[in-house]
């Protein structure tokens, strides 16, 4: 599974930490080297797993699930010059960025989710990571961190 993170602030360490201490096999993460600390640290921590990348497009490319972790007033501005094939698979974790703004900026795709992730994901513990669609992959991807639920409404009127 090849996983990447944009942003790389307290969330994305915590998800990243909960995958890595999950036993995942085929495990690879790479993160963006927007925190160039966490970043580092990240990849120092778990060599074989992690790699910074030169920019958030190198992120997008080597990566086929793509987690948007941004602070709300730039995530927008961070994500609209990259090219996000229908063919990656998108969970956002930006709670401001409505799925009908990402399918609007990408296009629709496969795997589209919000997901609201706590830092005890990286315990891999204690309650559910919500998240909108339900879909047997992302269903997956967020028992390696976690447990989850996903709600039943559309939030998008």
């Amino acid at each position: 599974m090849k996983l990447g993170f944009i942003g790389t602030g307290i969330i994305t360490t915590s998800v990243v930490t909960g995958f890595c201490e999950s036993g995942m096999e085929n495990l690879q993460i790479v993160v963006s080297p927007r925190n160039k600390e966490r970043a580092q640290m990240l990849h120092e921590k778990y060599p074989g797993i992690v790699s910074v990348a030169a920019d958030n497009q190198e992120v997008v490319d080597r990566s086929d699930w793509v987690f948007a972790a941004l602070l709300p007033k730039a995530a927008e501005d961070i994500l609209k010059p990259l090219h996000i094939g229908p063919e990656k698979k998108f969970i956002n974790l930006v709670a401001t960025l409505s799925l009908k703004r990402i399918e609007e900026m990408f296009g629709s795709r496969e795997i589209l989710a919000d997901v609201v992730p706590l830092t005890f994901a990286a315990n891999r513990f204690g309650g559910d990571l919500p998240g909108y669609p339900g879909g047997s992959r992302s269903d997956e991807s967020r028992r390696q961190a976690g447990s989850g639920r996903y709600a039943e409404a559309d939030r998008d009127p």
